[in-house]
């Protein structure tokens, strides 16, 4: 269980199965897993079959609550303006790394889908997301910048190689 703790009030919101809360940095969000409850998790890993994970997004001023299925990993843009959930690899032997990414408006609240996703990372201030594309077919591959202040991507190469270790310099604003 999950516990959060209004200090002011000393209210205490419980979240069966929640695990491994991230606060955003604004202290407005908080982003967590939801596991399977044990037991149904036991049976998919001793059928060799993935556990699925949600993820979770709880507006701490409202206590709206957000969902996502099957999501291995997320993170917060610096400036609290986003959140980025990668979902799980549907197929672990896969020879190209790419999977979806969601990426979420946390003051419009609406989704982005970026497909076939290897890497992505925020620059420093949160404005700018530079992805790689690692498709199946691999003239979809790409390193891209989406601008999070206009929402217009910028193409940087696009080729049939592979892009890997996405870099920013320290302030931000130069990509390696």
């Amino acid at each position: 269980v999950l516990h959060v703790l209004k200090l002011e009030t000393s209210q205490d919101t419980e979240i069966p199965n929640g695990v491994q809360g991230v606060f955003s940095d604004d202290s407005r969000w908080l982003a967590y897993y939801v596991d399977l409850p044990y037991a149904d998790a036991k049976k998919l890993r001793d059928g060799s079959k993935p556990v699925p994970r949600k993820a979770q997004l709880l507006n701490l001023q409202t206590g709206a609550k957000q969902t996502w299925e099957d999501i291995a990993s997320f993170s917060f843009a610096q400036g609290s303006g986003h959140l980025l959930l990668r979902r799980r690899a549907p197929d672990p032997k896969a020879k190209h790394k790419g999977v979806d990414v969601i990426l979420h408006n946390l003051k419009s609240g609406y989704d982005q889908l970026l497909a076939s996703v290897g890497e992505a990372s925020f620059n420093r201030k949160g404005e700018l997301l530079a992805y790689s594309v690692d498709a199946l077919e691999k003239d979809a591959n790409g390193l891209f910048v989406l601008d999070l202040r206009n929402n217009q991507t910028q193409p940087l190469d696009d080729d049939t190689k592979s892009y890997s270790k996405l870099t920013w310099n320290e302030e931000g604003t130069a990509l390696a």
